[in-house]
């Protein structure tokens, strides 16, 4: 059913972005998402020129993977056209309003960040390791 098959991309999209974020946490502290760099760089964790490297690597890794996406398979599920069309998991084409897909991503940006920098607080009482806060940023993005 369309609903599962939700779940599954969801569920699938949330176990690999906390594997990833496990696996570069020690070498770039999982800066998976340009937000979350300029997050850092507003909140004067990292220097403006950190942040202006993580960019160019993110959005360079972005870039390449569209790029690979393109040459192994022209219709990718899940993209939002410029048109306002989407392609969910089933293949259907359901209208979205670009404000609605807006919106969205804006919501979605915001919990990731949140996420981030809360799990990644030097100043909390609650200690959390550097090592589950891959779990709750794989939980965020499940949800």
């Amino acid at each position: 059913s369309e609903a599962t098959k939700t779940l599954h991309l969801a569920f699938g999209f949330g176990i690999g972005t906390a594997v990833a974020a496990f696996l570069f946490q020690d070498i770039s502290g999982s800066h998976l998402n340009p937000a979350v760099s300029f997050s850092l760089f507003i909140g004067q964790r990292i220097s403006l020129v950190r942040c202006l490297l993580y960019w160019i690597m993110q959005f360079g890794g972005a870039a390449l993977a569209a790029a690979l996406l393109w040459v192994f398979n022209t219709n990718v599920p899940g993209t939002l056209a410029l048109r306002g069309e989407t392609v969910t998991a089933s293949g259907v084409e359901a209208a979205t309003a670009q404000w609605q897909g807006f919106l969205l991503e804006l919501l979605g940006t915001m919990a990731v960040v949140y996420t981030y920098l809360a799990s990644t607080n030097r100043f909390r009482d609650l200690i959390i390791t550097s090592y589950s806060y891959p779990v709750a940023l794989g939980c965020v993005l499940f949800l």
